[in-house]
């Protein structure tokens, strides 16, 4: 019988986050930081835009910039911590991608909907 820890019945290996690993994800972890800090900014913004024109703040809008990088980091870096570095760079960088084009969106949609409220009064 092998008395090595790692053959045990019923127990699956964990891997260790290598050094590589972890840099790669904190170093892409920091853009999508950024993402979530200009949704902050953003809204800080808008919100005081709104209180101008004394309308209500569209939260929604600002709760989902904030909220969407910060699941997209997390589905990502699940997607691709058990595989090698560069897919879970790939995965990373590609969810950095629909990160930034949602929050285009966002910002491109609270656009439309300022410039229509300042244009009705």
């Amino acid at each position: 019988m092998d008395s090595n820890p790692k053959n045990t019945p019923g127990e699956s290996p964990r891997p260790r986050l290598a050094t590589a690993t972890l840099i790669v994800t904190a170093l892409l972890g920091l853009f999508y930081a950024y993402a979530v800090w200009s949704a902050i900014g953003n809204a800080l913004r808008y919100s005081a835009a709104y209180a101008e024109i004394n309308t209500a703040a569209p939260i929604l809008l600002f709760l989902l910039g904030i909220l969407v990088p910060v699941l997209i980091f997390t589905a990502a870096f699940l997607f691709g911590r058990r595989r090698a570095l560069l897919e879970l760079a790939v995965a990373l960088f590609a969810g950095l991608a629909v990160t930034a084009a949602l929050s285009l969106g966002l910002i491109a949609l609270n656009q439309v909907l300022f410039t229509n409220l300042v244009l009705a009064r």
